[in-house]
């Protein structure tokens, strides 16, 4: 994976964290057992509030974050399903 994929998956992460109110609880990253390698750059930045286990379910280069207050769906085909319904809608709108 190149300088570039690796701060674009880094960032995808972090987003996922981001998007869970987990100050209180601890968050669950699950990862393709592939992508486990970027784990170590993200773990001294989240300290023990967050969990990175393996998830062959989760398809590289996503990953699935969860925590006591939800879900965060990060995966590339939730991301490239999100994209899909801004682009239709802005489509059918005149």
């Amino acid at each position: 994976m190149d300088l570039n994929a690796l701060r674009e998956f880094s960032a995808v992460i972090e987003q996922a964290i981001a998007a869970l109110p987990s100050e209180m609880s601890k968050t669950t990253i699950k990862l393709h057992p592939d992508d486990m390698f970027i784990v170590e750059e993200l773990a001294s930045k989240f300290g023990d509030r967050v969990r990175f286990t393996e998830d062959e379910s989760v398809g590289m280069g996503g990953c699935t974050a969860t925590s006591d207050y939800g879900d965060v769906d990060a995966s590339v085909a939730a991301r490239t399903a999100l994209i899909r319904n801004i682009l239709m809608a802005e489509h059918a709108d005149p």
